[in-house]
């Protein structure tokens, strides 16, 4: 067999082994990932945990038409004198990716505040399609 000969089976075999691979991946992997039905309970539910808060966000799958989730966050502030706001953010994609913010703000440093923790819970919406992407971010001030 010329050199000729074996580049061109040995191009052949790498490219029938390529198309094989992605047979593989498109029909039997992602088919089987698809028909898994713990996917069905994760779809629409995220849970995070960061930084002592707990974030759970829960699509509407009874109210499909307005595309609303409810989350919830809970957690400890570490002074009754800390301040906390959330803030969703959504980007306008497909799926979207909706970031919720907790800010927490210290007190400034001469309000006098006694040195307990504060349990924080807080509930809230926001507007965004069954399969968007959620994350929760935690910023300190």
């Amino acid at each position: 067999m010329n050199k000729k000969g074996v580049i061109g089976a040995g191009f052949f075999l790498i490219l029938l082994f390529v198309i094989a691979g992605l047979f593989l991946k498109v029909m039997v992997i992602d088919k089987n990932s698809q028909d898994n039905p713990d996917n069905d309970k994760r779809a629409g539910e995220f849970t995070i945990e960061k930084k002592g808060f707990n974030f759970v966000a829960k699509y509407q799958f009874d109210n499909k038409e307005v595309n609303m989730w409810d989350y919830k966050i809970t957690g400890t502030l570490p002074t009754p004198c800390h301040q906390a706001k959330t803030e969703e953010i959504v980007l306008e994609s497909y799926p979207e990716q909706v970031s919720v913010l907790l800010t927490i703000t210290a007190p400034s440093s001469d309000v006098a505040c006694i040195q307990v923790i504060k349990d924080y819970e807080k509930e809230g919406t926001f507007q965004a399609s069954e399969k968007a992407k959620v994350s929760f971010l935690i910023e300190e001030e």
